[in-house]
């Protein structure tokens, strides 16, 4: 797994919530129903699909989007860093509010 790419993703809440929300998706997902469901702009959403998909995160069907293998692993491993974060410094910090952690 490439730092890059796990720093990609950890430096932005907003990639984070993206990827969480595609991993079990109640319904095919696109960039305006994942923009509702998250409560953040269209343009903020559609932006870091598109920076996300370019990375291969995630991958786009007919405008419905999808994890791919590297997507999932890549959530999980900031799961990982996140909890041991939690664990080292005993508290939490912004993005267990966002993030459910399965680790």
């Amino acid at each position: 797994m490439d730092a890059d790419i796990i720093g990609f993703v950890n430096g932005n809440l907003t990639r984070q919530k993206i990827l969480e929300v595609l991993e079990n998706p109640v319904a095919p997902m696109d960039a305006k129903r994942i923009s509702k469901t998250l409560r953040l702009a269209p343009l903020i959403v559609s932006r870091s699909l598109a920076e996300m998909e370019e990375k291969k995160l995630i991958v786009s069907e007919n405008s419905y989007y999808s994890l791919t293998e590297d997507g999932k692993e890549t959530l999980q491993f900031v799961r990982m860093l996140l909890w041991q974060f939690r664990e080292r410094y005993g508290f939490p910090c912004r993005e267990w509010k966002s993030l459910s952690v399965n680790v």
